[in-house]
Order: C-alpha cells, then structure tokens, then sequence
C-alpha cells in the first residue's frame, strides 16, 4: 500500500517536471486555432458592353477547366473602330503637315545656301580680280618691287575660302538633319499609327463571337443574364465556384499569443476527417487582419457567447478538403520546437490511475 503510494508520487513528480518543461518550451503562446475552408468565387465578365448569343450550362452543373460556358459578342466594335480611325486620320493629317513644312524649310535652307554661297564666290572673284590687277600695276611700275597690299589681299582670299567651306559644311548638315526626318519611317506619329492599326486588328477579331471558357474545375454558381440579353461593362454574365477550397479562414482569440508571421507555411486538419481524405494540408499564411472581429457562429462552442479575435487568411492547394469544413490551422514544427511537441504527445498518451 505504502509502496503504491511513492509509485503515485514518483508519478505526479515526474508529470510536474515534464509540465514545467512544457510550459517552458510554449512560453504561453497556443499556435493553433480553427478555421472554415472558403474558394474565391469568379465572376465572368468584359471591360465592354456584350450581348448574349448562347448559354451552354446550367446552374449548379459541374464543368471542366476550358470548357465552354457561353458566347458573346461585343456590342461596342463600331463605335471603338470609328473613333480609332478618326484618330488614324488626325495623326495622318498631322504627319502631312510636318511633311509639308519639312520640305518648306529644305526649300528655304537650299535658296539660302545657294545665295550665301554665291555672295561669298562673288566676293572671293571679285578680290582675286583686283589683286591681278593691283600685281600688274605693279610690275608694269618696278617689277622687284613687293606691294604689301596684294599680301593683305591674299590673306582675305583665304579667309573668304574658310568661311565659304564652313557655310557649306553648315547647310550640308542641316540640310541633312531635314533629310533624315523626312526618311524615317520610325517617328513617333508613325508609331502612334502602327498601334492604332494593331488596335483596329484586335478589335476587327474581337468583333465575331467570344466563347467564355472555364479557367478551373468549377460548378456554375449562378447565370445572372439570360440569352440575347445587352449588359452593360464589367455585368456579371456567369459565377463560378471552385470545386475545392482554394484558402482558409482562421480565427485568433485577442487574448492568445501567437508568433505566426507572413509566409509562415502551417498545417490544415479537418475536425472530422473521413477516411478517402489526404490530410494535412500545408498551407501558407497570407494575412492577418489589422483590427478585431466577431468570430462567426460555426466556431464558437457556446453560440450566444461573443468572441473576438484577429482573423487570418492562409492559401491552401488543391486538396480532399471540403467547401465550407472546420479545420484546425497549426503552425508547422521547426527542428527546435521538436522536443517539445515529442513532450506533449508523451503527456497527451500517459494514463494515471
């Protein structure tokens, strides 16, 4: 009896130690909580007003990644293609009449060129005839002698052909800057045609009929128009519903401490798991809500009783999980947590008596 005693002690001693070192290793912080597993619904619709031509599918039906779902036509095509053409023309126009004065101001800088150059020839001719005369008049005087004016004049001869070699480059390179502008086919005007052009081509495709095509394995979740009906941009023609949850929202009480973080991958489990599913999942923690919310009804064990807390978003892949399932999220265990998540498992599975 006595003996039985000091097992008991010996016992609760060893379960005292193993809680210490439990408490110490979880320092108060509780790194699991629960959840609801939700999809992000798709809404099928244009940035332009379409008229429905067919519905394939019915509400509630299952369908298939690329299959058809209904077709439309584009109501704004001709008003769209009128308004491009009329800016096609605009820029047409515009690039004419830089065309024009282009060719104006080559004309003007050819006549101008011509005229100073012709000036500055006249000059160096007329220079040249006066220096030959000047030499004469003095050779026919003293033929040794050496007239200090006809060295004078060579010196303007030369600097005449300077400037008539410098006006001549100038005009050349202007002239060929125009040359240039007028060649390229590559201006901004230009460019701004080509993709007005690529623009029209698009839209002249665009005019016959748009098949709406699933992007994901989806039920219909509803048709809000019905065929040969007008909507105006952006109109919800169909929505889609992912058949398995695509994230999961999880609920943190305020007075918990948790070192979650962003990008944090963490564990999904369903509360109830049946026996065909693959679980866990790994997830990826994507938010956490700034400012306290009420948790909804589904999670609190006593329905009446408010709880707050931070709510937390977390991506799930592709899973066995159902829509709408209550699932505990637990952070996922690093190397040193492991001793400690070996400890409350070896506490969980003792059994005093």
């Amino acid at each position: 009896m006595r003996s039985g005693k000091i097992l008991i002690y010996i016992a609760w001693i060893i379960a005292a130690i193993f809680l210490g070192i439990l408490t110490m290793y979880s320092q108060t912080k509780v790194d699991s909580f629960l959840g609801l597993t939700e999809s992000q619904e798709t809404n099928m619709n244009y940035p332009f007003p379409v008229q429905i031509k067919k519905i394939y599918v019915n509400l509630g039906q299952e369908v298939k990644k690329g299959e058809k779902l209904a077709e439309v036509v584009r109501l704004d095509i001709d008003t769209e293609l009128s308004t491009l053409k009329y800016k096609i023309a605009e820029l047409v126009s515009k690039k004419a009449l830089k065309h024009e004065k282009l060719q104006s101001e080559l004309e003007t800088l050819k006549i101008k060129k011509n005229k100073d150059l012709s000036e500055i020839e006249f000059q160096l001719r007329a220079l040249k005839q006066k220096t030959k005369l000047n030499q004469q008049l003095l050779q026919s005087i003293d033929a040794r002698s050496v007239n200090s004016n006809t060295t004078l004049a060579q010196m303007k001869i030369q600097t005449l052909k300077k400037k008539k070699n410098e006006q001549q480059k100038l005009y050349d390179a202007k002239i060929s800057n125009i040359l240039s502008v007028l060649q390229n086919k590559n201006s901004p005007i230009a460019a701004q045609i080509k993709q007005l052009e690529n623009k029209i081509n698009i839209l002249k495709k665009e005019s016959a009929i748009i098949t709406i095509s699933a992007p994901y394995d989806a039920d219909i979740g509803t048709i809000n128009k019905t065929e040969g009906e007008s909507l105006k941009s952006f109109t919800p023609i169909i929505n889609l519903h992912p058949l398995y949850p695509t994230y999961v929202t999880g609920y943190i009480h305020e007075s918990i401490q948790t070192e979650l973080k962003i990008g944090q991958k963490v564990i999904v489990k369903p509360l109830t798991s049946l026996s065909n599913e693959k679980v866990p999942v790994k997830g990826e923690l994507q938010s956490i809500s700034t400012r306290i919310v009420n948790f909804p009804t589904r999670l609190k064990k006593f329905k009446i009783v408010p709880l707050w807390g931070y709510k937390v978003l977390i991506k799930i892949p592709k899973s066995d999980l159902k829509l709408g399932q209550k699932v505990t999220v637990s952070k996922e265990l690093n190397p040193k947590d492991d001793i400690g998540s070996k400890i409350f498992n070896f506490l969980h599975s003792i059994k005093l008596h």
